[in-house]
C-alpha cells in the first residue's frame, strides 16, 4: 500500500526488475491512472524467458493502472563508450532518456549475483562488464552494478543499511551534491580548501520545521 500511494502520487516511475518487484506488482490494486508513465532507466537485462525481466516488468506494473510504458532499446551492459554514447542519439532512446530525467519515483530492489549469472551473455563477460571487481567480496547488486561487502566486514554495517542510507541522504542521487559532486551521504567539511569541498544550502528537520543551513 505504501508504495501504491507513492506511485500514485507521481508521474514518472521507473522501473528496474526481479522476483521481489514482481511480487509486489503483484500485490498491487488494480486502479486507473492513465497519466502516469513507467520507463525503464537502465537497459534490457535480456532475460527475456522471465516474466520478472526488465521490459516485461514495466509492462506490468503500467497494466496495473491502464497506463503507459516506455522501454529501453538496448542492452543494461555496453562496454564499448563509443557505442554507448552514439546509442543515446538514437531516436528509439529519446522517450526514456527523456523520461528519465524527470523520475519521480525509483522502484526497485536488491538482487544477488545470480542475476548476471543467470545470463549467458553476462555471465561469460563479466571480468570485461566488470574490470577489478573481486566477485567474492560482492555483497549484492543494485541496479546491476555490483556492491561490495569489505566495509561491512569492516564496521559491521550491512551494505544493504548503507545503501538505503545512501538513497535517502541522496534522493536516490538526484540531489545535486550527488549528481554534480559524488557525494551521496551528505558528509560535511570544516575546510575552507575549494578544490576538496563545495559550499551548498542545505536544508535539517528541526522542530518540526524544515531550516536553511548556509
Amino acid at each position: 500500500k505504501h508504495i501504491q500511494s507513492l506511485i500514485e502520487n507521481s508521474q514518472v516511475v521507473g522501473m528496474a526488475w526481479g522476483d521481489t518487484v514482481y511480487r509486489v506488482i503483484d500485490a498491487f490494486s488494480a486502479k486507473v491512472k492513465e497519466d502516469l508513465v513507467f520507463t525503464q532507466f537502465i537497459g534490457e537485462n535480456m532475460k527475456y524467458k522471465s516474466a520478472a525481466g526488465s521490459g516485461r516488468m514495466v509492462e506490468k506494473a503500467a497494466a496495473k493502472y491502464s497506463a503507459q510504458f516506455v522501454t529501453i532499446a538496448g542492452p543494461l551492459y555496453i562496454v564499448n563508450n563509443q557505442a554507448r554514447e552514439l546509442l543515446k542519439k538514437e531516436p528509439s532512446f529519446n522517450r526514456a532518456g527523456n523520461l528519465i530525467k524527470k523520475l519521480d519515483l525509483i522502484f526497485c530492489g536488491i538482487g544477488t549475483l545470480s542475476s548476471i549469472e543467470s545470463i549467458p551473455a553476462w555471465n561469460e563477460n563479466k571480468s570485461i562488464i566488470f574490470p577489478g571487481v573481486n566477485f567474492k567480496n560482492v555483497a549484492g547488486m543494485l541496479y546491476g552494478r555490483p556492491y561490495i561487502q569489505k566495509r561491512q566486514k569492516k564496521d559491521g554495517i550491512l551494505a544493504s543499511i548503507t545503501i538505503a542510507q545512501m538513497i535517502l541522504e541522496s534522493d536516490w542521487g538526484k540531489s545535486s551534491l550527488a549528481s554534480k559532486y559524488h557525494n551521496y551521504f551528505g558528509v560535511k567539511s570544516t575546510s575552507d580548501d575549494a578544490k576538496k569541498t563545495v559550499k551548498i544550502d542545505t536544508q535539517e528537520y528541526v522542530n518540526g520545521q524544515w531550516v536553511t543551513v548556509k
